[in-house]
């Protein structure tokens, strides 16, 4: 009997319970016009949420376009159970967003949660790692820090305050700043920070390798642990265009970060990644995404 009453107060905690009382229960006493327009509905939430609610899940159009066609095949040989798991799945989303949001207030982050994308961070972090993240701020990163209190630094290129030192691997060894002639070693001791990359339409997650104060407020250089130049080492920067390849035009503002590495999950991204990213490519390009690591 304790057992049992155990059982029915657990079941109190269960969001879905009460899907099932107040929004299935109600909805089976309704006409068939009704419970087709709830379908319809869902179908559109879902195809709105799956695509922008979540950032986490964001690009998601295969995964959408496989979900609504599997929902639609099912409501169309079973109608009762095809729109039940349409309202599972949709409140499933809001739960979801709610979780989501709950812990991006937590940590201060606008995006709490994000999936490691290919091995740029190996051996610390690899693809189909979960980040966690707070917000970032100048005072809570860690990077050498360099002041350039006389510059402006948005939409500036790298090559227009400072000079990268290789060594003859093609490995960065230094950075030079024009303005002050000061120097500093690029090394693997500063925080990790992901941002959102208008070059590639990604986030990257990468490290911070130097943070400069300059006139119109902080920013930040970044590479990744397993790339051998900056992300802005993009040589001359002509309307937009970089002269060599690279990932981020200008310097990162602070403000402009998604936040700060506070944790990893190993690999419970890969699910995402197998079903979007390399079941995408499949599709596209009939070839496994470059990134893939024989894992995900």
């Amino acid at each position: 009997m304790r057992l049992q009453g155990f059982r029915k107060k657990m079941q109190l905690l269960d969001p879905f319970t009460y899907v099932d009382r107040l929004v299935i229960a109600k909805l089976e006493k309704q006409s068939e016009r009704t419970k087709f327009i709830v379908f319809c509905a869902c179908l559109l939430f879902l195809a709105i949420a799956s695509i922008s609610l979540v950032p986490m899940f964001s690009n998601s159009i295969p995964l959408l376009v496989i979900l609504i066609a599997g929902l639609s095949l099912y409501y169309y040989t079973n109608r009762k159970e095809g729109l039940n798991w349409a309202i599972y799945i949709s409140f499933a989303f809001v739960f979801a967003f709610v979780i989501f949001s709950a812990i991006g207030l937590l940590l201060g982050s606008s995006s709490p949660m994000v999936i490691v994308l290919s091995g740029s961070m190996e051996p610390l972090y690899h693809r189909g790692d979960v980040i966690i993240l707070q917000g970032a701020t100048a005072q809570n990163l860690q990077g050498a820090e360099v002041s350039l209190a006389e510059e402006t630094l948005a939409e500036t290129s790298f090559a227009d305050f400072a000079a990268a030192d290789y060594l003859g691997s093609g490995q960065i060894k230094k950075i030079k700043f024009t303005a002050t002639g000061q120097e500093i070693d690029v090394t693997e001791e500063g925080s990790i920070v992901v941002y959102w990359s208008a070059l590639l339409q990604k986030p990257i997650i990468h490290r911070v390798a130097a943070k400069l104060h300059a006139a119109d407020g902080w920013f930040v250089l970044t590479k990744g642990d397993a790339n051998p130049q900056l992300d802005q080492d993009c040589g001359e920067v002509v309307y937009g265009r970089p002269a060599k390849s690279c990932i981020q035009l200008y310097p990162v503002k602070v403000q402009e970060l998604q936040g700060k590495a506070l944790g990893s999950i190993p690999f419970i991204g890969c699910f995402k990644l197998w079903l979007l990213d390399d079941l995408g490519s499949l599709i596209a390009k009939r070839e496994i995404p470059p990134d893939f690591t024989g894992l995900c």
